[in-house]
């Protein structure tokens, strides 16, 4: 299975997650770059981001709009974000125009420090649960591709 981990990260608290995420997946985490074009046959993307007044980075929603499921055929999504019920996860999702590419229910999201708020964060224990998430996502997406076969 082909796994790829992105981020857009301004003050480091994503990087720190995508991270995580790509340490379980045994993969590198590579900055979002809207230049890049993913080779085709991606089985599951990880694709995180800032959120910022309950709204991803464009950098983010950008990238997705613009995916096709030749790319990649299942995307999960990460985030960071001072407030914990953010609307994040329905506004990724609908930037996904392609609606033959796979979006995984579960979503992961961790607070990050903003001026004085979360200062702390993302933790050890954010980050454990970044790779328990990880680590549950390429399960889930492992047991969906045998299915298919």
């Amino acid at each position: 299975m082909r796994i790829a981990v992105r981020y857009q990260s301004w003050s480091g608290n994503t990087r720190k997650v995508a991270e995580a995420i790509a340490r379980k997946s045994g993969v590198v985490a590579k900055p979002l770059d809207p230049a890049e074009k993913f080779s085709p046959g991606i089985d599951l993307l990880f694709v995180g981001g800032g959120v910022y007044a309950d709204n991803p980075s464009k950098k983010v929603t950008g990238m997705l709009s613009e995916l096709t499921a030749e790319q990649v055929s299942c995307l999960a999504f990460f985030y960071t974000a001072v407030r914990a019920k953010a609307k994040a996860p329905d506004k990724l999702r609908s930037a996904v125009k392609d609606s033959s590419i796979s979006i995984m229910d579960d979503a992961f999201h961790c607070f990050g420090k903003f001026l004085l708020f979360k200062r702390d964060q993302p933790d050890s224990n954010d980050l454990a649960q970044a790779e328990s998430f990880a680590k549950r996502t390429i399960e889930a997406r492992r047991k969906a591709l045998k299915a298919l076969k």
